[in-house]
């Protein structure tokens, strides 16, 4: 999932691409779960992979990277 999210951030692909995507992979970004958000808002948004991870990290939450 979080490849998959990591590749639509740099090829700044919209929500609508990577969502049939990640359902494909069994995967999905719920409304439920902070972390989604986020990553959810960044792709909307088309906030780089690293700003990303800075905003991960500013709310605890796991980055795309695991560190």
């Amino acid at each position: 999932k979080d490849t998959l999210v990591a590749i639509a951030l740099a090829l700044k692909l919209k929500i609508q691409e990577i969502e049939p995507l990640l359902l494909k992979l069994g995967y999905c970004l719920s409304g439920d779960y902070s972390r989604d958000i986020i990553l959810k808002a960044c792709i909307e948004n088309k906030v780089d992979v690293g700003d990303t991870n800075i905003l991960l990290k500013k709310y605890n939450q796991k980055t795309l990277n695991n560190k």
